[in-house]
C-alpha cells in the first residue's frame, strides 16, 4: 500500500501536447482540443501534460512538464513523479506555475539531477512561448521537489474545495426541483379535488332541484 508520501511523490498525467510537436492542444471539459500552431518554429521540447484532479492558482487544470526526450502518444496516462516546479509572472502581472515531473521509473528524484541545459531549455522555451504573442516574463524561478510536492497538494485541495462546492450546489437544485415536483404535484391534486367537489355539488344541487319540481303525488 502507498504511503501518502507516495501520493505526492507519484502522480498520474495526461499527455495532451507530446514532444517534439509544434500543434499546442488545451484539455478542457474532459476533452482536448486543439490550441494553436506554436510559431517561429517552435517545438515542445517535452511531453506537455495536466494533472487530473488539481487546480493551479489561475483555477485552471494543473499544468505539468514532463521532461522526456520521446514522444508519448496524446492522451496516454502516465504515472509520473514529481521533481520541482517552474514559477513565473509575466508583464500582465499573470502568475504562472507549472510542475515538472519525469516518468516514475527515471533516476532523477529531484529537480538539480536534470543537467542545467535541460532547465535552460525549458526555461528559453516558456520564455519564447510567450515572447511571440508579445508577452514578455519579468520573473522567474525554478523550485525544488519539496516545493514541487506542496504545489501539487495545494491544487488537489484547491479541486476538492471546487467539487465539494458544485456538489453542495447540485444537491441544493435536486433539492430545489424536489420541492417544486411535489409542490406542482399538490397544487394539482387541489385543483383536481376541487374540482370533484364542485361537481359533486353542483350535482346535488340539480338533485334536490329536480325534487323540488317534481309535482305532488
Amino acid at each position: 500500500m502507498n504511503n501518502s508520501n507516495d501520493i505526492i511523490q507519484h502522480t498520474d498525467s495526461i499527455i495532451v501536447s507530446p514532444y517534439n510537436s509544434r500543434v499546442e492542444y488545451v484539455f478542457q471539459n474532459g476533452k482536448i482540443y486543439y490550441h494553436k500552431t506554436l510559431k517561429k518554429n517552435l517545438r515542445f521540447p517535452f511531453n506537455f501534460g495536466v494533472i487530473p484532479n488539481a487546480l493551479g492558482p489561475d483555477k485552471k487544470i494543473l499544468k505539468n512538464i514532463i521532461y522526456f526526450k520521446e514522444m508519448i502518444p496524446q492522451w496516454t496516462y502516465i504515472n509520473t513523479k514529481i521533481i520541482g516546479a517552474i514559477k513565473f509572472q509575466d508583464d500582465k502581472n499573470i502568475y504562472h506555475e507549472k510542475i515538472i515531473s519525469v516518468p516514475f521509473d527515471h533516476p532523477e528524484e529531484n529537480i538539480i539531477d536534470l543537467e542545467h541545459f535541460c532547465l535552460e531549455e525549458i526555461k528559453l522555451f516558456i520564455i519564447q512561448y510567450y515572447k511571440v504573442d508579445g508577452i514578455k516574463i519579468k520573473f522567474d524561478r525554478f523550485v525544488d521537489k519539496t516545493e514541487g510536492e506542496k504545489m501539487y497538494s495545494y491544487a488537489c485541495s484547491r479541486y476538492n474545495v471546487k467539487k465539494a462546492f458544485e456538489n453542495r450546489e447540485l444537491e441544493k437544485n435536486e433539492k430545489k426541483n424536489l420541492f417544486k415536483q411535489f409542490s406542482n404535484f399538490f397544487k394539482k391534486n387541489k385543483r383536481n379535488r376541487n374540482s370533484i367537489i364542485s361537481d359533486n355539488s353542483s350535482d346535488s344541487s340539480n338533485e334536490n332541484n329536480s325534487i323540488a319540481n317534481s309535482p305532488p303525488n
